[in-house]
């Protein structure tokens, strides 16, 4: 086994801060906003695509209050999501 560290180029993005200056009038951050935003675009699809695999129940209600299934009911989708939650909590499986 090879002692090499394994290189990752991995960007991070502070949502909330980006969110908070998005309602700001300041040109200045529009390029930084602009590309904080399409970063964090495409990590959602991953992170959407992920809770999939996953089929959390939890994770589900999430991607869902966010909208990021595309989904025509979301309400009613939510509203399925609570109720397979209740379910596996009174059978002990979450």
């Amino acid at each position: 086994m090879s002692n090499k560290k394994s290189e990752c180029v991995c960007m991070t993005v502070d949502a909330l801060r980006i969110l908070e200056q998005t309602v700001q009038d300041d040109e200045e951050m529009a390029v930084g906003i602009k590309m904080g935003l399409i970063y964090i675009h495409g990590l959602l699809q991953k992170i959407a695509q992920r809770a999939t695999e996953l089929d959390d129940p939890i994770l589900h209600k999430y991607m869902l209050q966010l909208h990021l299934y595309d989904v025509e009911n979301v309400s009613g989708a939510i509203e399925q999501m609570e109720t397979r939650i209740d379910e596996l909590k009174k059978g002990g499986e979450l």
